[in-house]
């Protein structure tokens, strides 16, 4: 080190000495103290937030859920009332059938 690089380490030394006296010991505990504070502030800001967004995606989720859900429910009742007007025209057709059958009956007995 050079002589000028030391003369401006003592100087930048006498500034922050300068500073420690001034705020005195209550204020370098405090000083300190802050800096776990700050970052114990900080984490519990970010998991405030995250816990906001993941309330929002939990929300979104069912949202899309029970669209999905009112879908199927209908889809399901479609099939379910083609499948009853099927069923109900083969029941007919049975129906018919038994009828014609009745009817020949009656004429192969003329």
């Amino acid at each position: 080190m050079d002589m000028e690089q030391i003369m401006r380490l003592v100087t930048a030394l006498e500034t922050v000495a300068g500073v420690l006296q001034q705020l005195g010991p209550g204020g370098i505990i405090l000083v300190v103290l802050s800096g776990p504070a700050v970052v114990l502030l900080a984490v519990l800001g970010i998991d405030y937030l995250r816990g906001h967004q993941v309330a929002k995606m939990v929300e979104d989720m069912r949202s899309e859920s029970r669209k999905t859900l009112d879908r199927y429910r209908q889809d399901t009742q479609d099939l379910l009332r083609e499948l009853g007007e099927n069923h109900a025209q083969v029941i007919r057709f049975y129906e018919n059938n038994v009828e014609l059958v009745k009817g020949y009956d009656r004429l192969s007995k003329d």
